[in-house]
């Protein structure tokens, strides 16, 4: 888990060109599925915070249920309850989320508008070869 964590981050750093706004990481592990590696996850997202992206990481076990609907009331209550989505379905420009609930086997990629050209044509890989091998 962490190892992919650790590999989706670095494949959208490849993704994603660099630029000189600073932006940051978040991470949310509310079960501990990061471990000791939460701290290399957020160096490996650094990078992309430092190109101006919002990074939020969602890792979680048991607590989002095991369900797909109950994997994504947890992350749209997560963004929401800390003020980080302007909407239930909409992300913020700059904002990159990267969710994996464990449990519920459910994982998903999200981006703001400023991130669409980019990922658009490697999100379907990045889900396929890194999130869901």
């Amino acid at each position: 888990m962490r190892r992919l964590l650790f590999l989706i981050v670095v494949t959208l750093l490849i993704a994603a060109p660099a630029l000189a706004q600073s932006g940051r990481v978040l991470i949310d592990d509310p079960d501990g599925v990061l471990g000791a590696d939460a701290a290399r996850v957020e160096q490996a997202a650094r990078p992309l915070a430092d190109a101006g992206a919002e990074v939020i990481i969602v890792a979680a076990g048991p607590s989002v249920g095991t369900t797909e609907e109950s994997a994504e009331t947890y992350l749209r209550a997560y963004l929401a309850r800390n003020n980080l989505a302007p909407s239930q379905d909409q992300l913020r420009p700059n904002q990159i989320v990267v969710f994996v609930a464990t449990v519920a086997q459910r994982t998903s990629l999200r981006y703001g508008q400023r991130w669409i050209e980019q990922l658009d044509p490697v999100e379907a890989r990045i889900q396929a070869q890194q999130m869901n091998p």
